[in-house]
Formats: structure tokens, sequence, C-alpha cells
């Protein structure tokens, strides 16, 4: 690699971030699963209440907003962990997301946090890392999501309602 190219390379790279304990860490993830469980019920009772219904929950998405902060304070290792565990903590508790969902949002809220993680040490603002998380997250659900429509081993009964209502199914 050239001396202009690691110069523009270590120009991106931050070195003030400190290094967090496996204890802080630990917390981090727990605090964005109890957040990303949390927060989509509040926006339920708050939507219900002024009459909103969803609208609340599908124009802010709370679920995604504490995986991607996560990613970013925490690391992707933290952020990724967090991702998989929040639908799965929801639906355990909840009832939500719907069984047939849980393991797309688990894998879309993964990339989300892992994503996020890997752009913490990067300089750009935080919202360009928060919109560059939320575009390749969508991408995985989206890849993820075509995968399994051309995959043999499910049925047609299953999987295109699953995606009728995904962002990535074109409707």
């Amino acid at each position: 690699m050239s001396d202009s190219a690691t110069m523009s390379v270590r120009a991106l790279h931050r070195t003030d971030l400190p290094k967090l304990s496996l204890s802080t860490k630990a917390a981090a993830t727990v605090l964005a699963i109890v957040a990303a469980v949390a927060l989509p019920q509040l926006f339920h009772v708050i939507g219900a209440v002024s009459g909103q219904g969803t609208m609340l929950g599908v124009a802010f998405l709370p679920m995604h907003l504490p995986i991607i902060f996560v990613g970013l304070i925490a690391g992707p290792a933290v952020g990724a962990i967090a991702g998989a565990a929040a639908p799965l903590a929801s639906f355990l508790l909840s009832g939500m997301p719907m069984l047939a969902m849980l393991p797309l949002m688990m894998v879309e809220l993964c990339a989300y946090g892992l994503v996020a993680g890997l752009l913490r040490e990067v300089k750009l603002p935080s919202l360009a890392k928060v919109v560059i998380a939320q575009l390749a997250g969508r991408v995985v659900l989206c890849s993820h999501s075509a995968q399994a429509r051309r995959s043999p081993q499910h049925g047609r009964a299953t999987w295109p309602p699953v995606c009728r209502d995904s962002p990535c199914s074109g409707r």
C-alpha cells in the first residue's frame, strides 16, 4: 500500500475511544436488549393512546435504535449479540415480533449491531454511521429474504407471506 493510501486510512481511524471492560460490554448488551424490548412496547402504548396505531413504530423503528447505538458505543461483538438476542427476548416476553418474522429480525438486527460496531472507530459523523448501518441491515435482510424464498426446504405457504410486507418485497 502506498504512503498516501496508508495516510488516508489512518486519517479515518479513531484512536481516542476508550477500551471497554468485559463487564461494561456485558452491561451494555443487557441494557440494549432491555431497551430494544421496552421501547416498542412504549411506542405501542403511545400509538394506541394517540390514535396513531402502529405508525409510530413503523416510522421510528424503536427496536433497531438501541442495537445500532450499542454497536456504536461498545463495538461489533456487543452489537451483534444484542441484535440477535433482542428480537428473541421480545418474542419470549411479548409474542412480538411474530414467529414467522423472528428469524428475519434476528438476522437484520444482528447486521445492524455488527455494522454499527465496525463503524465505531471510523471517523464519520454519527448520523452517517447510523444510516450506513441501517442500509447494511436492510441489504442483509433483503438478501436473506430472497435466499429464503428460493430455498427448496421452505414451502410457499410460509415464506412469501413473511416477505410480502418486508421492505425488500417491492410492494
